[in-house]
């Protein structure tokens, strides 16, 4: 079936799995009903069917690798029927207030999507088209799918391996103002003992 099939009005408590699949994939947007999950389509490539089940549970690798408290206890588990990063869309995911309020979020417009690689989360900048507001978080660029979430996240952390530094080549500026720099620090030095005497 295409067509989303139910609707709530009031409150839906998720404790288990809402599924939504959809075929027939094109260019455009597309809404997977309760889930709380749309697509907009750049680039189509092999995609034509996908399924999201929005678990109402925290992700099993929720603390691991960049992840936290700051991760919502609900995740989304995203299935297509093209692994080949063939296409590109925009992925927006939804979240209620009640599960914003059990994460340690700051700032809600901080909030953006995390993918889980299969060891680490990938956390991709917020899209322009994300609204607290509507409770939304969008993500750009998206060629792969596996398990998402939403989080307030930084930016990844970079350890530096190593650092060097040279002069360019045939040129010993960088050598000669470390000499004159030392030279000058040892007459300063022999000055200064001068005058004392």
């Amino acid at each position: 079936m295409t067509a989303d099939n139910a609707t709530v009005n009031g409150i839906l408590t998720n404790n288990g799995v809402i599924r939504k699949s959809k075929s027939g994939l094109t260019a455009g947007s597309t809404t997977f009903g309760i889930t709380g999950a749309s697509i907009n389509v750049t680039t189509i490539g092999n995609l034509s069917t996908l399924q999201v089940d929005r678990v109402g549970s925290a992700h099993a690798n929720e603390d691991q690798n960049g992840g936290g408290a700051d991760m919502l206890d609900t995740y989304f588990a995203l299935t297509p029927d093209a692994f080949d990063q063939s296409f590109d869309l925009e992925l927006c995911l939804s979240y209620t207030d009640a599960e914003l309020a059990t994460a340690t979020v700051a700032n809600e417009d901080d909030v953006r999507l995390c993918r889980w690689t299969g060891s680490a989360w990938d956390c991709p900048l917020r899209a322009g088209s994300s609204s607290s507001a509507t409770n939304t978080t969008c993500a750009v660029n998206v060629d792969t799918f596996s398990d998402w979430t939403i989080g307030e996240v930084g930016p990844t952390a970079v350890r530096v391996q190593t650092l060097e530094a040279q002069t360019e080549a045939g040129t010993p500026g960088g050598l000669l103002a470390l000499a004159a720099l030392v030279a000058a620090a040892g007459i300063g030095l022999i000055w200064r003992k001068k005058k004392a005497s």
